[in-house]
């Protein structure tokens, strides 16, 4: 797995990697995020789809996926890691960006969100 990157997967393989990133310090240069449907409140902060914070981050580090979806291989350069992961990269032709309406409702529905070891995840207007 390529350093500092992005690993997005589902419950079963996100807990255990958590589990281990958390209690035994393995990999503490990934960011994990579980696909899932629902929002999800991270230490890093709030992910409300991510198949958008991937996408918004494919450009700056690794995003590696243990599953890829059809419209993902649409959208970026797909290259197995092994047999169970999978490495997204930006395509040369600019097809992996988001359209512009999307990114602006990306946007607009972020909050400012910090952690706080004592209060967890805090909002800030």
């Amino acid at each position: 797995m390529p350093r500092n990157a992005l690993v997005a997967s589902d419950w079963n393989k996100f807990t255990v990697l958590l589990y281990f990133q958390k209690t035994k310090g393995v990999r503490p240069d990934l960011t994990l995020i579980e696909r899932s449907t629902h929002r999800r409140y991270y230490e890093h902060g709030v992910v409300h789809v991510w198949q958008d914070y991937a996408s918004l981050r494919v450009s700056a580090r690794p995003v590696v996926m243990d599953e890829v979806t059809a419209e993902l291989r649409r959208r970026f350069t797909v290259r197995a890691l092994g047999s169970e992961w999978f490495l997204l990269e930006p395509r040369s032709d600019s097809s992996s960006a988001l359209p512009r309406s999307d990114r602006q409702a990306v946007y607009a529905n972020r909050s400012l969100m910090a952690f706080n070891p004592g209060r967890g995840l805090q909002a800030f207007a």
